[in-house]
């Protein structure tokens, strides 16, 4: 009986420094991940260029038909976001064609950096084939054809 007593006792000390171990571990410093959204920097540890990295809040593709809000958001998040400027191409074999017949606008709101007000850029129907342009740079882009 006493053996086992022992034994548990001699477990119990090795579990619990175990678990010390790994809770000094838990509290190491992790880097930052690479930015895909909206962030909001409370501690200070983004970089400038971090901190002003364009942010995309929704891309509409058509709204002057009536799509859906907000249909090709995923799109130009992949392509814009996390940049400090972006020129995206209203393409029909990325976007596809969500009201046939009708000549569609291209409308996006983006914010560059923590707790920026949002942004408009849009292009009037017929947006296809045309760039819409992203910019938080300081000076502004030229825009394309």
């Amino acid at each position: 009986m006493r053996l086992m007593r022992q034994l548990a006792l001699l477990l119990s000390l090795l579990l619990a420094a175990l678990l010390a171990a790994s809770a000094l571990r838990a509290q190491d410093v992790l880097p930052v991940p690479p930015l895909s959204g909206r962030v909001i920097d409370q501690t200070g540890t983004l970089s400038a260029a971090q901190s002003q990295a364009i942010a995309v809040a929704l891309a509409w593709y058509g709204q002057n038909c009536k799509t859906v809000n907000g249909n090709v958001t995923a799109a130009l998040q992949a392509a814009c976001n996390g940049r400090d400027a972006c020129q995206y191409v209203v393409s029909a074999a990325t976007l596809g064609d969500p009201a046939p017949g009708c000549a569609k606008n291209y409308i996006a709101l983006y914010s560059c950096g923590t707790g920026a007000e949002l942004r408009l850029a849009q292009v009037g129907a017929e947006a296809l084939g045309r760039s819409v342009t992203l910019s938080c740079r300081r000076e502004p882009m030229a825009p394309t054809r």
